[in-house]
């Protein structure tokens, strides 16, 4: 498969998967009077290019307006220099020493997320709230323990490229 294609192929899916997102949320918050709360990662992204950082060009009308409605948070400080690495620590707000191995020149984490550490999706269940996780990275990919605590997890990245 080409590099255009794929490409193509990776926007048209995190448009459905956004759009799964949104009417999973939409319909969740119909029958709860909780604000929603939306954590939206992205892989090697910087915030200097998004316009609700200031950044000068549109660049991201759609966080944009999730922006202009929530929290924007401006200060932020990874725990890792990369997704593996950096993960644990925004799942679980502590910084944790993580053993990886290397598959195919990218770094994968087995077990990432021990039991023992709570994550944000096992407080916010326990608050009530239904969780759920929409991904398209293998850093996240069932079996790492990130999926502790959401009650729905959806892990769209592992079969695409598969024929």
């Amino acid at each position: 498969m080409s590099r255009l294609k794929s490409k193509k192929l990776l926007i048209i899916l995190a448009g459905i998967i956004a759009m799964g997102c949104i009417s999973t949320f939409a319909y969740f918050k119909s029958i709860s009077n909780k604000p929603n709360i939306i954590l939206i990662t992205i892989d090697a992204l910087r915030p200097d290019h998004l316009s609700c950082y200031g950044y000068e060009r549109n660049t991201s009308p759609d966080i944009d307006k999730l922006a202009k409605e929530g929290v924007v948070f401006r200060n932020c400080f990874a725990t890792g220099s990369n997704t593996a690495f950096a993960s644990p620590g925004l799942f679980t707000g502590r910084y944790l020493g993580i053993k990886t191995k290397s598959i195919e020149k990218i770094i994968l984490v087995n077990n990432a997320l021990d039991k023992k550490f709570n994550t944000l999706a096992e407080y916010l269940k326990g608050f009530g709230y239904y969780t759920a996780a929409f991904l398209f990275n293998p850093q996240y990919r069932a079996g790492t323990g990130f999926e502790q605590g959401f009650q729905t997890y959806r892990d769209y990245c592992c079969w695409v490229g598969k024929d």
